[in-house]
């Protein structure tokens, strides 16, 4: 083969190679095969539902956060739950079936539990919460619905399982626009004792 035939066969296979890399249902990227193309309008990198690396997690509500601080205590009941740290955790208390008292804190943002240790209490104070406990036959998550209903459109942002003149109670600030809702009810029957306003903070 002369050189200029040389040259014209590699043309024409050059030629092949980039009207076969052109083919291929609108220039979609075969099976098997990789792109390193970001689809449109997000980062190269950037996970799937998340902008820019930052997680774009619904915040956690008080039932949910609740409902993870118990599963971490077998036999567990939540006697206090509180929004902190400008709204970025849920720090709560749940107490297990001797007693004991956990403290679990729930992040807001993907609701996963950022803290967790026991309290050392005496036996009388553990004897005290399992007789709170035992004395609410209402539980956080149906007090906090009893709270909303009385306080229509309201955000609950602390809730605790107290004693008020001899009777155990759910208390909760509750809060509509600026005004906060100081609601005390009654644990074991779920009736609203007190609903009380104040300036929110």
């Amino acid at each position: 083969m002369t050189r200029n035939s040389k040259v014209a066969a590699i043309a024409v296979a050059a030629g092949a190679v980039l009207v076969l890399g052109g083919c291929g249902g609108g220039g979609g990227t075969a099976a098997g095969a990789s792109s390193s193309a970001p689809a449109s309008g997000t980062p190269a990198g950037t996970p799937s539902g998340t902008s820019s690396g930052q997680e774009m997690s619904p915040v956690v509500t008080l039932e949910d956060a609740g409902a993870t601080a118990v599963k971490r205590v077998s036999g567990g009941t939540l006697v206090s739950i509180e929004l902190e740290d400008g709204g970025a955790v849920w720090e709560t208390q749940v107490v297990a079936a001797d007693g004991t008292e956990h403290a679990i804190d729930v992040a807001t943002s993907g609701g996963k539990v950022t803290s967790a240790h026991v309290k050392q209490e005496s036996a009388a104070k553990r004897a005290e919460h399992r007789k709170r406990v035992s004395a609410a036959k209402l539980g956080y998550a149906a007090a906090a619905g009893k709270m909303r209903a009385a306080v229509p459109g309201g955000k609950i942002t602390e809730l605790n399982l107290d004693d008020h003149r001899g009777t155990t109670v759910w208390e909760g600030d509750v809060h509509a626009g600026n005004v906060k809702h100081e609601v005390r009810l009654n644990a074991a029957s779920g009736t609203i004792i007190t609903n009380r306003t104040a300036s929110g903070d």
